[in-house]
């Protein structure tokens, strides 16, 4: 897999979008999926072509990281992160023994693919027990607050099931969850709405720091390289980002973790303890590509080892394989199928699209009921199906 560095524009699209959606109250995409009118807003994200980052995105919500391929400008881990003269360390073991006396860790998402999402959804009970107390967004606006229901719903990239599993254990494990995205004015120059932006979300964040007890600390998930905490002359970008002035806003130093960059093959994701390569001098960790000498440490992740993304690669982690009933996925054309929770919640658990033909599952958390919702893509309503997921007694027990 080749490397990747991300242009000084990227994902500009999207936040285009997102401004869209808060100033002339489009419909966000929980309320899309929610209306069955998927298969709209999955043609528009295909038009926006020259870049494929918003139809990647839009396959990352419907769980298939695997019809990325062949899309232009979409970032991907690479496999060929330089690691000579170091050795690979356990990279969960690494994050949690650097970052025990810090105020503020921050850790990287990639927009269109899963896998951040899912070491974070594996990292947070550790980071709670470890003493973090709060758990910043990009993905939502300061307004939205936990006490306005699923917050999962109100933001873009939320949706996206792990990133929704994200939210849901935060909230079970007591975290105080904000967001602190910033959207520059639209009359500012591309230059001006850079360095507002990033100036504006280190203020946001700052601010939600001044307000809570002097003993609170801090995760925040960011996209790319807005954790780059220091400026570097990597890929000729010497700009000014979120984490360098939060450091001066906070005074304090944050721990800067990388997920974005590096990968590693592997049958499936595993216990998700990540690699962290460390200098054999020396000790410390690698760092390559735009964010060498530019964050705290850089974390491989798997990827699947066939050279090719898997739909149920990440998403297994969701929980337990449930298989779509025939009369589900029926066509013709596209079929999205979601599984929801029957108690009203307005996020799905997982979902998944389907071309004719297909036939994969979910995955689901045990122990909770569930309504399997389908829809073609012409918005209507193929049928639902109650279930309940039971949780499984391992032989012998």
């Amino acid at each position: 897999m080749r490397s990747w560095h991300p242009p000084p524009g990227l994902a500009v699209a999207l936040l285009v979008v997102m401004a869209n959606v808060h100033a002339q109250g489009a419909l966000m995409p929980a309320e899309v999926l929610k209306r069955g009118q998927f298969a709209k807003a999955y043609a528009q994200a295909v038009d926006s072509a020259p870049s494929g980052q918003l139809q990647a995105t839009w396959n990352s919500f419907f769980g298939r990281e695997d019809l990325d391929l062949g899309l232009k400008g979409v970032p991907h881990a690479s496999t060929a992160c330089r690691s000579t003269d170091a050795r690979a360390s356990d990279a969960y073991a690494w994050l949690l023994r650097n970052s025990r006396d810090r105020r503020i860790l921050m850790l990287n998402d990639d927009h269109m693919h899963a896998a951040p999402r899912a070491f974070l959804l594996r990292l947070l009970p550790a980071l709670r027990k470890l003493g973090f107390t709060h758990l910043g967004f990009e993905a939502l606006m300061p307004a939205v607050k936990p006490t306005d229901g699923n917050i999962a719903a109100a933001g873009f990239y939320t949706v996206e099931p792990l990133f929704a599993a994200v939210l849901r254990k935060a909230a079970s494990l007591g975290f105080q969850v904000f967001g602190y995205e910033d959207l520059p004015a639209p009359a500012l120059s591309a230059d001006a709405k850079f360095q507002a932006r990033e100036q504006g979300q280190a203020r946001n964040i700052a601010q939600e720091m001044a307000r809570a007890a002097p003993s609170a600390r801090f995760v925040i998930f960011a996209g790319f390289a807005h954790i780059r905490s220091t400026p570097v002359t990597g890929a000729g970008d010497t700009r000014r980002y979120m984490a360098s002035y939060l450091k001066e806003y906070a005074r304090t130093d944050p721990l800067t973790i990388d997920l974005t960059s590096c990968a590693y093959a592997a049958a499936g994701p595993g216990k998700l303890r990540g690699k962290v390569f460390l200098e054999r001098t020396g000790g410390g960790p690698l760092t390559s590509g735009i964010y060498a000498g530019a964050v705290s440490g850089q974390i491989w992740l798997p990827v699947p080892d066939t050279g090719a993304a898997q739909p149920g690669f990440y998403r297994q982690l969701l929980g337990q394989e449930v298989r779509i009933p025939a009369a589900l996925r029926r066509g013709p054309g596209l079929v999205l199928v979601e599984g929801r929770n029957l108690d009203a919640d307005e996020v799905a658990y997982d979902r998944v699209l389907l071309r004719p033909g297909e036939n994969l599952p979910l995955y689901l958390p045990a122990g909770r009921r569930y309504e399997l919702v389908a829809y073609r893509e012409d918005g209507a309503l193929i049928g639902r199906e109650p279930i309940r997921v039971q949780v499984l007694v391992p032989a012998g027990n």
